[in-house]
């Protein structure tokens, strides 16, 4: 709910799914704040230089790491060797990687503009209720997590695109709540490995999907009750109701 400065020249300017798309390069004045893809009034806007450095930052740890999504993703673009990244390679081919994978973050913003259980009105009401706090982060990636696995969103543009590598990146940057909301793509992930089979994390998309509208709606319902119910009551409520259901513990509120 803040303001975001930057500055950047304009690489180029798409129409995608109806919603004008702007991609932008080198950044000659930024904030800290360095969010690499908004929707912003209908308008998507990709920022490429940190998503530059996003990839850099995840994929280095893959040399300390074993997720085996992000070595098959790796491995698609000729950057592990012998089962470990190849550094030199990496270097020569970041560039190649991030326009690559642009695609599937224009379309989660696609999906964040189509999916419309939890609402951005919705969503900074429990913002501006419950800031910084489990209730904020939870109702945040529920509707991360409804635009990923929109018909028209990110998860749905891979598997209709049948990108790969870019599969492996989502699973592998799957962490966190989302990564809470989400076994059943994670889970699909590891049977695909097996089978390539694409129909399975189609079948994960949709059972993830219908879990998490569930969700959406249980939290539309309770943030309809701000200002109604005393701050404490709607707090305790989703607590009871949402938060300790995914297992997570809020001491202050436990009985």
């Amino acid at each position: 709910m803040k303001s975001i400065f930057f500055l950047a020249e304009k690489l180029r300017e798409d129409v995608i799914e109806g919603c004008r798309v702007i991609v932008l390069g080198r950044e000659k004045a930024k904030e800290l704040s360095s969010p690499f893809a908004m929707l912003q009034e209908g308008t998507i806007i990709i920022r490429r230089d940190p998503m530059r450095f996003f990839f850099w930052d995840q994929i280095q740890e893959v040399r300390s790491s074993s997720k085996a999504s992000l070595h098959h993703a790796l491995d698609r673009y000729g950057i592990i060797n012998n089962g470990q990244l190849d550094q030199e390679a990496f270097k020569h081919r970041l560039d190649t990687i991030v326009d690559g994978e642009i695609p599937i973050f224009i379309y989660h913003e696609v999906g964040e503009m189509l999916q419309q259980t939890l609402d951005s009105e919705t969503l900074k009401k429990i913002i501006s209720t419950f800031p910084d706090s489990a209730i904020e982060y939870v109702s945040r990636a529920v509707k991360d997590v409804l635009a990923d696995t929109h018909p028209e969103g990110m998860v749905s543009f891979i598997i209709r695109e049948q990108r790969d590598a870019s599969l492996g990146f989502y699973v592998g940057f799957l962490a966190g709540l989302r990564k809470v909301l989400s076994p059943e793509i994670i889970n699909a992930f590891g049977h695909y490995l097996k089978s390539g089979d694409w129909n399975s994390i189609e079948q994960a998309r949709v059972a993830c999907r219908d879990k998490n509208l569930r969700l959406a709606e249980k939290i539309c319902d309770i943030a309809c009750l701000i200002g109604i119910e005393e701050g404490d009551q709607v707090r305790l409520r989703f607590y009871n109701e949402v938060l300790k259901p995914l297992g997570i513990s809020v001491p202050e509120l436990e009985d």
